[in-house]
């Protein structure tokens, strides 16, 4: 196991979960590849940014541009406001 594969196990096993441990990568665009091959101790990344802006996240599929993210951010709004009524 290597050096980070450790790191990123003992913060991800840290108690304090209002701090999660969120790895993020940057790789070039020639170090894409549709599968990766990994072992049982690899710790895989939650994302990966790529010099296009092009950004990968495990858990979301792909990162919600500024203008999803400010649509969520309207709607969760109208859902909170509606909710107070």
């Amino acid at each position: 196991m290597g050096f980070y594969d450790r790191y990123i196990e003992r913060m991800r096993a840290r108690p304090d979960s209002a701090n999660p441990c969120y790895t993020i990568g940057i790789g070039l665009n020639e170090q894409r590849e549709e599968e990766i091959p990994s072992e049982d101790h690899d710790q895989l990344l939650d994302a990966v940014i790529f010099p296009d802006a092009e950004a990968h996240d495990r858990l979301l599929d792909s990162v919600p541009s500024p203008e999803a993210d400010a649509a969520i951010a309207e709607q969760d709004e109208e859902e909170r406001v509606s909710s107070d009524a």
